[in-house]
């Protein structure tokens, strides 16, 4: 019987091809889905993880609150004094929007002390100016070229002091360690960056280099004996709240989007599969008539439904991954 029912099952799917074809592409729309949105969401946050772990350059440890925020930058003339520490390197770091025309950017703006900051970051300007002087921004020069933005260019960026209008000081060419993924960040001055952020007085990180011959482990608990309760130093890492804030509207949309089309898809998957159980009814009769028992018929349909499964399976993975690609370049744009 069971070769029978095989035959039965080919002959039913070639008499009904678009039945067939809608089930299988049900099943390829869900997997995809899956598939590409997951693939973009990993790779965009790994690439901002990578941006923000590459600030530190050549820092051997950080400072930073317990569970993230911001502190009192007092604190960076108890580190300075510390034994071992060569340099120590204050930061803003906070999420924003730039606007030009009619486009908007999502990037990271990093105040920094442009005295200091060259200890830790090695990149050249290419144009224009550093920010000795100015109230100026920095943007690296192929992430600019992309935006078609240059020197002397006014932009926006959205602050908690409103929408401010800055100008581009200059353009960067990142060298060493810090050359990577640093067209999410848009260079500013510590102060600047304090007063359009609402954080005066307050500092997000300490980056600190350690003096060559000086034992890491040492100058970390020397460091630790001067901080105040609530701060911790260690080793730098990619800061996953800032992460998750910059990417919070971006995951939102795309979970979003998997909801609906896995709920599509669903409804898909189940009208077509009930839709093909009600029109075979007949034949289904016909067959428990000639002899065949309830758990063949179930059989029959079941692994019908398995193999329709394995095949939209892979072909989902194949669309998923080509979907991912668009998705990814989508989100990197």
């Amino acid at each position: 019987m069971t070769p029978a029912l095989w035959k039965y099952s080919a002959r039913a799917m070639r008499k009904r091809p678009g039945r067939a074809l809608l089930t299988l592409l049900s099943v390829v729309i869900g997997v995809a889905a899956v598939v590409s949105v997951s693939i973009a969401t990993s790779t965009t946050q790994q690439a901002y993880r990578e941006m923000f772990a590459n600030v530190s350059g050549r820092a051997s440890l950080e400072v930073v609150a317990n569970g993230g925020g911001s502190f009192d930058e007092r604190v960076l003339d108890a580190i300075d004094q510390s034994p071992g520490v060569e340099t120590a390197v204050p930061i803003v770091q906070r999420p924003t929007i730039m606007y030009l025309g009619g486009r908007r950017v999502k990037l990271v703006a990093l105040g920094i002390d442009p005295q200091r900051d060259r200890a830790v970051r090695r990149y050249e300007v290419r144009r224009g100016d550093f920010l000795d002087e100015g109230d100026g921004v920095l943007l690296e020069a192929d992430f600019a070229a992309t935006l078609d933005v240059d020197v002397g260019r006014d932009v926006k960026f959205l602050t908690r002091q409103g929408m401010q209008r800055m100008q581009v000081a200059g353009l960067l060419d990142a060298k060493g360690a810090g050359a990577l993924r640093l067209g999410g960040l848009a260079f500013m001055r510590l102060d600047v960056a304090q007063y359009l952020f609402d954080a005066e007085g307050e500092l997000d990180a300490i980056q600190v280099v350690v003096e060559p011959n000086a034992d890491n482990d040492t100058v970390r608990d020397a460091i630790a004996g001067r901080l105040p309760l609530g701060l911790e130093v260690r080793r730098p890492a990619a800061r996953s709240q800032l992460v998750e804030e910059t990417l919070r509207s971006s995951n939102q949309g795309l979970r979003m989007a998997t909801a609906f089309t896995l709920l599509l898809a669903a409804f898909i998957i189940l009208n077509t599969f009930l839709m093909n159980v009600g029109e075979r009814r007949q034949q289904l009769a016909v067959l428990r008539a000639v002899g065949a028992t309830r758990r063949q018929i179930a059989w029959l349909v079941v692994r019908e439904s398995l193999m329709m499964g394995a095949i939209g399976t892979a072909l989902g993975i194949l669309v998923g991954l080509f979907g991912a690609y668009l998705l990814t370049r989508a989100l990197n744009e």
